[in-house]
């Protein structure tokens, strides 16, 4: 059974919203992951951030293939 009515509204707001948030966010990340070594008060932060990164890609690797990245996994189930 579908929700209907406000319920239906609320949802479809709350998705349309995740999706603007994860758009965001994770282009953020990826603008991050290529600049944050330019300014010396976020090496150590950006350093953190693309080891991540890489650590999703080889860690996951086994199970989703090699460059899976759980954000984007995440925003394609908000959009389907």
């Amino acid at each position: 059974m579908e929700p209907c009515g406000m319920a239906a509204v609320a949802s479809v707001s709350s998705l349309a919203l995740l999706d603007f948030a994860f758009l965001f966010l994770h282009t953020a990340l990826i603008f991050f992951n290529l600049l944050g070594w330019a300014w010396k008060k976020t090496r150590r932060l950006n350093l953190l951030s693309i080891g991540l990164t890489v650590s999703a890609w080889f860690v996951f690797a086994p199970w989703y293939g090699l460059g899976y990245c759980p954000c984007t996994d995440w925003h394609w189930q908000v959009k389907k």
